[in-house]
């Protein structure tokens, strides 16, 4: 442990002294300027490096204070001050400092941090105050360049001559209410793009810029335009991508964030904007400054965790008694119906919003103006976490939240209340997860073995003389390749950083979920005060009620997508299209066929393929596999049917399906991981279904054998048939293909050629409704 006697007794002299005018600005503890009010009753932290807890004590044996170990350093104290009458001298002592920290004496570290500010302590950064930038000299993590903070009234464009963003890529870590949308996108020789439309509206309106068409505001759609820019240009544009986080954690949106990525070289600079991500989230940028940009919340913001079985009708009963403005976040549509006609029933007016009604007239009316107004909740799936803010001035707010999310979900749902001046209150209502030990997710090793996995793909497609057996290289590993997050593009298998990322970002939804004391330590980096958990039991009988408004919604839902497949199936019967058909499934699906049939798919199998989806939503991406597999010279389904032995019935043994599942195996081991047995039994594409042997060989899991045909073929469940005098365990072969459609050389012609009309949905006689209307 380091000795820092000589300096702790510096330091105890300047904290017992009685004439603390003489102090000045402690120079020894480097440029400390102006000054801030304590309040009577807080708690200063201090945290003391290189000291014995004994000599703490007796030093400060006139204080009062509380003292523990400090994990988060190596040989480190942590003491809780009360600053209250009978410790006047911190109190004076405080008032040298602004907000946080007196720095480091003779490389002694004694840090004060305010109660307002613990969470600056919580995120393990603690800054040393000059002027009113943060030296990185003392972010622990080492993670930010400079941590500037905002006082109340004052945001990004006060301080904006001290962020660099002439070149490289930069990266802005701001808390809500810091103008940074508001600065960026007003800047001269800037493209600002923001993931959802919601947002670009809210940024634009109002925006003079716009009405001369001149608006530098698009969505992350829209990052294609930009490629139309000559390069020049590019070169002398600032290209700033808001709500950067959804890079690396939305994998729904994979496709576009490729193509953000890919243009990001072409700019003089890039920055990237986000309140709740950090440099590390980011296994492919290189960030030439990090910016932390600090500004207090106004508002308390709690989080009050409750573990029940009863999720649901908890929210009911918390929300039937408050009294003030909620929105609530739970990913289960036919649960907010069921909760929000509870809700209706104690006279709360509530609004919902979810993919299928977002478009809708009232709810853009309702995203632009950000009033609640005579809503007293607002529910919704997780597409009202982004793009949404509620502008009320409230006094206090609850945030509901069902199910469990994570700690910058949680930040970020909570901030679609801007103008909150006393609580925010979090109101957390999660089944009780079992401790689990999740593994480290460890970038640096997974990118290595996606750079091993491209060099293998890479060395076996560049071996291959013709371009067939290349392009059956691709069609053969696509699926696997994907999962090991690796993709095919411009000739040659590239890493894919985005996957990288997802992967990352799940591996830390997990770990919260696992410990609620990481999630807990997450949630303090954001400035919540995080209570201790409580279980209830919850109203199990409310529970059943909603649970059964819940089946029958799921029921009736249900039932309305078989009618519109129904619909689908009689209208393409009859040659036609139906325009103002109500339920934009139909136009969907009609969309899905044409593409497949555009892939060869057999007219006369399109009612087969639509019967399937009524029950299998993954079968369209099965065909689309079914239709690349078509084509292909070499390919596992023709693999597999060359060597397994069918009887005339399609049945099999299951020792022929082991046989031919290890040929299929050890085809994947030598193709796509080029022997290399340890890297295919950890790869997140084969270690569900194979392991290490004990000759050192990969070998098939007990009872995966079918399991691996199935990623190719469709194998009918196991049984037992008679064979002579034994009976034997077999399985059928249904089809040597994922969904047995047939497809051809040539396109369909059903689609194509459908008529093209507007129809009014049928009218049958509604008996009950005319009973209704009768009394």
């Amino acid at each position: 442990m380091k000795n820092n006697n000589k300096a702790w007794t510096q330091f105890v002299n300047l904290m017992t002294s009685e004439n603390h005018s003489s102090i000045g600005k402690f120079n020894t503890y480097g440029s400390l300027v102006e000054k801030v009010e304590f309040e009577k009753g807080s708690i200063v932290t201090i945290i003391v490096k290189g000291v014995t807890q004994e000599q703490i004590l007796n030093d400060l044996s006139d204080y009062e204070f509380i003292i523990t170990t400090n994990k988060m350093f190596s040989d480190s104290h942590m003491l809780y001050m009360p600053l209250d009458e009978n410790t006047d001298t911190i109190v004076k002592l405080q008032e040298q400092f602004k907000y946080i920290d007196c720095g480091s004496l003779d490389e002694t570290e004694f840090y004060f941090i305010s109660s307002e500010h613990q969470p600056v302590l919580s995120n393990r950064t603690v800054y040393h105050n000059v002027g009113n930038v943060l030296s990185s000299e003392y972010d622990i993590r080492g993670i930010y360049d400079e941590v500037i903070v905002l006082k109340q009234n004052e945001y990004i464009s006060d301080i904006a001559q001290k962020i660099d963003f002439s070149t490289g890529n930069i990266l802005v870590v701001a808390d809500p209410g810091s103008g940074k949308t508001a600065f960026f996108s007003s800047q001269n020789n800037v493209k600002f793009i923001a993931p959802l439309t919601a947002i670009k509206e809210s940024i634009i309106e109002g925006n003079d810029s716009v009405l001369s068409g001149a608006s530098n505001v698009s969505t992350w759609n829209a990052i294609d335009s930009l490629g139309d820019m000559n390069e020049q240009d590019k070169a002398n544009v600032t290209l700033v991508v808001d709500e950067c986080h959804g890079l690396v954690m939305d994998g729904y949106k994979q496709n576009v964030i490729n193509r953000v990525y890919s243009q990001l070289d072409e700019f003089k600079s890039v920055v990237f904007m986000s309140g709740t991500v950090e440099p590390s989230y980011f296994s492919n940028v290189q960030f030439d400054r990090v910016y932390r940009i600090i500004k207090p919340s106004i508002a308390k913001k709690t989080v009050l965790t409750t573990y029940t079985k009863n999720i649901k009708a908890s929210i009911v009963e918390y929300l039937r008694v408050s009294t003030d403005k909620a929105i609530v976040l739970l990913d289960n549509k036919a649960a907010l119906k069921a909760i929000a006609g509870q809700l209706e029933q104690a006279h709360k007016k509530c609004l919902i919003i979810t993919s299928d009604n977002k478009t809708e007239k009232h709810i853009n009316e309702f995203f632009k103006s950000g009033m609640m107004g005579l809503y007293d909740v607002i529910l919704g799936t997780s597409c009202i976490v982004e793009g949404l803010s509620i502008v009320d001035n409230l006094e206090c707010a609850d945030i509901v939240i069902g199910g469990h999310i994570t700690p910058e979900r949680m930040e970020q749902f909570t901030n679609r209340f801007r103008k909150v001046s006393k609580e925010k209150n979090v109101h957390y209502f999660i089944n009780y997860s079992e401790r689990e030990d999740v593994p480290e997710f460890k970038v640096d090793d997974v990118v290595a073995d996606c750079i091993i996995q491209t060099e293998y793909l890479n060395k076996i497609y560049n071996s291959f003389t013709t371009e067939v057996k290349k392009i059956d290289l691709v069609k053969r590993y696509r699926r696997d390749a994907s999962t090991d997050s690796v993709y095919f593009h411009d000739g040659a298998f590239h890493v894919s950083y985005t996957g990288v990322d997802l992967l990352a970002a799940a591996n830390r939804e997990q770990r919260y979920r696992s410990s609620f004391t990481l999630f807990e330590e997450k949630l303090k980096d954001y400035g919540f005060d995080v209570k201790m958990p409580k279980s209830v039991e919850g109203n199990s009988e409310l529970e059943s009620d909603i649970k059964s408004e819940v089946d029958a919604v799921n029921k009736s839902e249900s039932d309305k997508r078989t009618e519109t497949l129904d619909d689908v199936i009689r209208d393409i019967k009859d040659g036609v299209y139906n325009e103002s058909h109500e339920d934009e499934l139909y136009e969907v699906t009609i969309e899905s066929i044409n593409k497949l049939s555009k892939k060869g798919l057999d007219d006369n199998d399109i009612e087969k393929l639509v019967e399937i989806y009524k029950k299998d939503e993954e079968i369209f991406r099965k065909a689309h596999t079914d239709a690349e597999e078509r084509t292909a010279v070499d390919s596992f389904p023709k693999f597999i049917k060359s060597n397994l032995v069918v009887d005339s019935n399609n049945m099999t043994t299951s020792d022929e399906v082991k046989r031919v599942a290890a040929l299929v195996v050890n085809k994947v081991l030598n193709e796509y991981f080029n022997g290399d047995v340890a890297l295919m039994v950890k790869s997140r594409s084969w270690k569900s279904d194979v392991e290490l042997g004990a000759n050192g060989g990969v070998v098939i899991k007990t009872n995966r054998a079918s399991r691996v045909l199935r990623r190719y073929i469709t194998v009918g469940n196991s049984k037992q048939i008679r064979i002579d005098v034994a009976r034997v365990r077999c399985v059928e072969i249904v089809t040597f293909s994922l969904t047995g459609l047939r497809f051809s050389e040539k396109s369909g012609t059903v689609i194509s050629n459908l008529k093209h009309i507007k129809k009014e949905a049928e009218q049958g006689l509604n008996v009950l409704g005319f009973l209704k209307s009768l009394r």
